[in-house]
């Protein structure tokens, strides 16, 4: 899978660019999982600076509770605008998306993108057992979506 991660940046951090002129800056709106229950709120957007196109939102993941706030990454397609200023996302309930990995700012490689793809596209971004490894790298989404979702973490997966 071919991210152009080297491409995607903070729009925060970003000189020159910003929000296209007539659409909205959703940066500090609320987020809300499948099930209706909020998540947290926009913190960031990070853009491809090539595609020009937003790409992940950040957001700063609470689960309801201050506690345990960190930072998670929202693919730009599984986002919809709600009513004004709240953003859905599509397929994941609050459990599953308290699972997804933290962002840490810079930390973007095409390896997190996989691990994003893998949790969104099978709907269930669940953690493998400590004594098991992450479905196998070089594999296709399809075949890590089904291990994942299957939950075969293949004892001998290599990283």
């Amino acid at each position: 899978m071919d991210e152009h991660t080297d491409r995607v940046i903070s729009l925060n951090q970003a000189e020159d660019f910003g929000v296209a002129r007539g659409e909205p800056d959703v940066r500090g709106w609320e987020v809300f999982a499948a099930d209706g229950c909020r998540i947290g709120c926009v913190d960031d957007l990070l853009v491809d600076t090539e595609a020009m196109k937003v790409r992940y939102l950040e957001v700063l993941f609470d689960g309801g509770r201050p506690e345990g706030r960190r930072h998670i990454l929202v693919p730009i397609g599984y986002a919809r605008l709600s009513v004004p200023e709240r953003i859905c996302v599509q397929g994941l309930d609050s459990r599953r998306m308290s699972l997804l990995p933290s962002y840490d700012d810079g930390r973007l490689d095409d390896a997190f993108a996989e691990e994003l793809e893998v949790y969104f596209a099978a709907g269930e971004p669940i953690r493998p057992p400590e004594n098991h490894s992450p479905p196998l790298r070089g594999a296709s989404i399809e075949d890590r979506v089904d291990r994942w979702v299957d939950g075969d973490w293949g004892d001998d997966a290599e990283r």
